[in-house]
């Protein structure tokens, strides 16, 4: 029986100007007001994509639901001959039905005032942050007005343990098919020296003929410790760094880390569900994207939880 459903991060992330809660539930109202149709509301980027709000939902009692939704004008999609008898398939480009184009993604928010819950489905944060500040000045805002961080909400308690006994020790692991990406596209000075560390190590890997060209990177995962020599022991210079990397791995949610976790000089051992606002939960599919009624159903429920925990306020 096919699995209807795929599992999907839901964040809780606050917009931010130079430091200052950013009202970004009130823009997003502005500009569907003035931009009332998806038509109006499309911004093309430089690689040729284009990135729209699809739909936007009001709540009552305050709060907008968004999905943005991409496509690239004129793409075609692969498509492959289902039984084929022939010793090898021939795959060919099928252009959409005339009008059309073929979706490319998705991502969905819940925002009440500089309050979001943010899930992903083929857009990344960072593009649609950069899109609704694009919107934004499309439907007459000034830029120096339009612009914003979406930074991760982060729990007090273990900010405050890290900071109380410092770092001992940091592991660090991010998936080998990340590393593989271009230099250009790696998203920081950690990624591009581990990606670095890995094309050496993929060089050996590759003269097994028997591995499949993309599918071990997916499977594999690369590990780095970064740890005190001495603990208590160690400089103060060394231990400074390890807290300014700490720091790091918690505020940059685009970091294409698989997994992390600090350990304290005391030994407690912190993970990134530990740190980090953010939940997992199971969402309907709607053939190649999902559900953007039950995923904004989550994304209530998941913002209400939040809310009767005071997170919201801490």
């Amino acid at each position: 029986m096919a699995n209807n459903s795929v599992g999907k991060a839901l964040h809780y992330l606050r917009a931010v100007y130079n430091g200052n809660p950013f009202d970004l539930e009130t823009l997003i109202n502005a500009s569907c007001t003035e931009l009332s149709t998806p038509g109006s509301r499309e911004v093309e980027f430089g690689a040729g994509d284009v990135v729209r709000i699809e739909r936007a939902r009001n709540l009552r009692g305050g709060a907008v639901l968004v999905q943005l939704t991409r496509f690239v004008p004129g793409e075609k999609a692969p498509t492959l001959q289902p039984r084929a008898n022939a010793a090898n398939d021939v795959e060919e480009a099928q252009a959409p039905p005339p009008g059309k184009e073929f979706k490319d993604g998705d991502s969905f928010f819940l925002v009440n005032k500089h309050d979001v819950i943010f899930s992903t489905h083929g857009i990344s944060k960072a593009k649609s942050s950069l899109y609704l500040q694009k919107l934004f000045v499309k439907s007459g805002f000034e830029e120096k007005d339009a612009y914003f961080d979406l930074n991760p909400a982060a729990r007090l308690d273990k900010l405050t343990l890290i900071k109380k006994h410092g770092v001992r020790a940091m592991e660090l692991g991010a998936s080998a098919f990340d590393l593989s990406m271009p230099q250009k596209e790696q998203k920081n000075w950690f990624t591009s020296a581990m990606a670095s560390a890995w094309s050496e190590i993929e060089a050996v890997i590759a003269k097994d003929e028997t591995m499949e060209d993309q599918k071990y990177r997916e499977d594999l995962l690369v590990n780095v410790e970064v740890r005190l020599d001495g603990n208590s022991y160690a400089s103060q210079g060394a231990k400074n760094s390890m807290e300014h990397l700490a720091e790091w791995l918690l505020s940059d949610s685009d970091a294409p880390l698989s997994e992390f976790k600090i350990i304290t000089r005391d030994n407690e051992t912190i993970s990134p569900s530990d740190i980090r606002l953010q939940t997992r939960v199971k969402v309907q599919k709607q053939e190649r994207s999902v559900d953007h009624n039950d995923m904004w159903s989550k994304m209530e429920i998941y913002f209400s939880d939040l809310k009767k925990q005071g997170l919201l306020e801490q």
